[in-house]
């Protein structure tokens, strides 16, 4: 629990000290899109096999929602184009604080390796490149790791109010 404890103010400082606005926020918006691809995924899957099957299950509670598509079938490219659009959308914001925390990152350290003067050439690449780098890293695989997990759960979901015998 110590170990725990220290990560979680070693996460705090270095993200206070990276100076970009709105972490939060923007790890949020990415993990929303995320979910909404899945469930365009899941909504593009229901259309498909049923387009393909010709029939579908009469009990599973998205039954309107497949007869409404069916009989409207422009709603597919629709569909696709709004996962398409989402997963572009994500992996711009994504890109975007990756880039944004570590060019501010790389400012901080400029500046304390300026002030200091005691570091070499090696130990100054080091910090200011290789590390801020990866702390950047950090937070686009914070979201993702967050978006595998709300998509898991999602799909769980799914496949438990739509077909419990698959379970």
């Amino acid at each position: 629990m110590i170990k725990f404890r220290k990560i979680v103010d070693d996460v705090v400082y270095v993200s206070r000290i990276t100076r970009t606005n709105n972490k939060k926020l923007i790890i949020f918006s990415a993990v929303i899109l995320a979910q909404l691809t899945a469930l365009a995924d899941i909504l593009l899957i229901l259309f498909f096999s049923a387009i393909i099957t010709g029939s579908f299950d009469q009990d599973n509670i998205f039954r309107l929602i497949i007869d409404f598509v069916i009989d409207n079938k422009i709603i597919l490219p629709l569909v696709v184009i709004i996962r398409f659009s989402t997963i572009y959308l994500q992996s711009i914001i994504l890109k975007k604080l990756e880039l944004d925390v570590q060019e501010n990152l790389k400012v901080f350290l400029l500046t304390e390796v300026f002030e200091k003067r005691n570091y070499s050439v090696a130990d100054a690449y080091f910090y200011i490149n290789v590390l801020a780098g990866h702390v950047s890293f950090f937070y686009s695989n914070l979201a993702s790791f967050l978006n595998s997990l709300l998509q898991i759960i999602a799909y769980l979901t799914y496949l438990i109010i739509a077909d419990t015998n698959t379970i």
